[in-house]
């Protein structure tokens, strides 16, 4: 009887060992799993902050170039039209405004540092190099570019300056349309990174 007693414990004991063994067993695998989806949340999570800050400069990059092209068109409709014929449909990317800025438009020529720094940070060389194209062309086109009372930049019909600019106004709608195209590209070229277009 004694041994069948031992036989029993040593039974039991196994029995109990085993279980043991098994829950803790599952709980470092469920320790371990619990690691690695935290792991990928926190990639994701990652992921998700990185495309909302790419997202966020994009726009802005796109809302800087596009209040230049309307500070362009505006000024190519009237400032510039008192000295030669209207330019033929100015092409742009945003709704015909109700109202015009005048005489005096505020334009920004170059843009925020921060923007730059921004874009280089967190976008893709396409659409960086697409950017900098548009803004390189600006240069290219002729405009009367002074600081309004407050020392702000605004593009202003100066009709001698205008006047003296002579030849380079019939540039104007070239140079601009190429500005144009140029924002277009950078239009895609974030469209088709953030697969929205």
């Amino acid at each position: 009887m004694a041994d069948q007693d031992k036989t029993t414990l040593v039974v039991a004991l196994a029995g109990i060992a085993a279980t043991a063994v098994v829950g803790l067993a599952g709980t470092v695998l469920t320790w371990v799993s619990a690691g690695e989806d935290r792991r990928e949340q926190s990639a994701l999570a990652r992921q998700s902050l990185n495309y909302e800050r790419r997202v966020a400069v994009y726009l802005d990059a796109i809302d800087f170039v596009e209040t230049q092209e309307r500070a362009l068109w505006e000024y190519g409709l009237i400032a510039e039209n008192r000295f030669r014929k209207p330019p033929e449909s100015l092409p742009r990317h945003f709704p015909l405004p109700q109202f015009f800025l005048g005489d005096s438009i505020p334009f920004e020529e170059v843009p925020p540092r921060r923007l730059i720094t921004r874009l280089r940070a967190l976008g893709s060389s396409t659409a960086m190099t697409a950017f900098r194209r548009a803004e390189a062309l600006i240069a290219e086109i002729p405009i009367t570019l002074t600081l309004d009372a407050k020392g702000r930049p605004v593009l202003r019909t100066n009709p001698d300056a205008d006047r003296a600019l002579g030849r380079d106004l019939q540039q104007f709608d070239s140079t601009y349309r190429a500005f144009y195209d140029q924002v277009t590209q950078l239009q895609k070229a974030v469209h088709a990174e953030l697969g929205t277009g």
